[in-house]
């Protein structure tokens, strides 16, 4: 009886060919998932940076609404003046009402920017308190446009190329109290 081609095995060719289309498969999911990696990597930066902002100007928005305007003032104790900025400010809660405003302790908000670095932190301060609200800010900047405050912030995540993410944002405030 005659053999066929078929049952004595595979060629040399036929499984280097198989080996060939294995390993181009293996090869393009592996840079799949290479490039997802760095599309997730990206999306956790971006979502980083922008919750840093988020955190930053929710704080103080909230502080601030609480706060008596007649008492927001520069870092260094001036009176905020029309169009003027700066990269903290003080302010005292309003803390009730006895036939006039009852304040309590001056609240400290500072960009705090080390020299030489390109990040620093935004610190409360208060009673000589001092906590930090968010690390990794890379700018603060409140300035005062009539009865309105407008805060803004940036911040950036990931590698310092073209990979970086940043990301900042602004919040339009009034005090509620005189």
């Amino acid at each position: 009886m005659r053999r066929v081609r078929s049952d004595r095995g595979l060629t040399l060719l036929e499984v280097t060919i198989a080996v060939v289309l294995i390993a181009s498969v293996a090869g393009g999911a592996l840079a799949l998932l290479d490039s997802s990696n760095a599309l997730t990597r990206s999306v956790n930066d971006q979502r980083a940076a922008a919750l840093r902002v988020d955190r930053a100007l929710a704080s103080i928005s909230d502080e601030f609404r609480k706060g008596s305007l007649a008492t927001a003032v520069h870092l260094d104790g001036t009176t905020f003046g029309d169009g003027e900025s700066g990269t903290g400010f003080q302010i005292r809660p309003v803390r009730g009402w006895n036939g006039s405003v009852l304040t309590g302790d001056l609240v400290r908000y500072e960009f705090e920017l080390p020299t030489g670095a390109t990040e620093g932190e935004l610190v409360r301060t208060e009673g000589g308190v001092e906590t930090v609200l968010v690390r990794g800010i890379t700018s603060f900047d409140v300035s005062r446009s009539g009865n309105v405050f407008v805060f803004k912030a940036s911040s950036r995540s990931g590698p310092t190329d073209d990979r970086e993410r940043r990301a900042s944002g602004e919040i339009r405030v009034m005090a509620r109290n005189p």
